[in-house]
């Protein structure tokens, strides 16, 4: 039952991260193929940031979750407090790498002039989210080496959900652009973070405590 409970939130935010990609590609076509091309290029372009902080994060939520189930808190807290430091770091240089390079990496898979501009202005919108991205993989997944379900849940029905889809809308009903519109997937990281933050300070305390007793 365990299992399920923390595969079901990580399920969910496969599903939620196809379905947003899904709509902000529908609402983008609004503005042309170009601007569609230039969308998908630029969300590659993210995922080499993305898919290496993802790798940190799962990397230590084994470590998290041996030390969570020996009721080791020191070594745990050491862990965490070492994480976030190297997650930043990675993130700081992979984001300045792939800012300053975009224009090769967009030209790779874009030739065309009006894609290309897209490409390079959506890429480096989406690239703000870099500096954020490796705390947030590592809060989520320290919540769920402790096990807790609930706040797992919240967290991965907010950043592809609850959190990103209003703020795509209201970012489209005022400024009704692509680029503030592609703005806000690195606003609803910032926030994402934010709320992973709290849930964290909350779901150790809580859970540590159960531990204890």
């Amino acid at each position: 039952m365990g299992v399920f409970a923390i595969g079901v939130p990580a399920s969910l935010n496969s599903i939620l991260l196809s379905a947003s990609n899904i709509i902000v590609n529908n609402i983008m076509s609004g503005y042309g193929d170009m601007a569609v091309a230039g969308l998908g290029v630029a969300m590659k372009v993210n995922m080499i940031v993305v898919m290496l902080l993802i790798g940190l994060g799962t990397g230590i939520q084994p470590i998290l979750g041996y030390c969570f189930g020996a009721g080791n808190r020191t070594r745990y807290m050491e862990v965490l407090k070492f994480s976030p430091f190297l997650a930043f770091g990675m993130s700081a240089v992979m984001t300045a790498v792939c800012y300053c390079g975009a224009g090769p990496l967009v030209h790779a898979f874009l030739s065309d002039a009006d894609a290309f501009s897209f490409g390079m202005s959506l890429a480096r919108i989406y690239i703000y989210s870099g500096p954020v991205m490796g705390i947030l993989f590592v809060l989520i997944n320290a919540i769920q080496s402790t096990g807790a379900a609930l706040p797992a849940l919240i967290l991965s029905v907010s950043r592809q959900g609850i959190i990103y889809l209003p703020v795509l809308f209201l970012f489209r009903r005022i400024f009704d652009s692509p680029v503030m519109l592609a703005a806000a997937q690195p606003i609803t990281d910032y926030l994402s973070a934010g709320l992973a933050t709290v849930l964290f300070w909350f779901t150790c305390r809580k859970y540590f405590q159960k531990k204890d007793e």
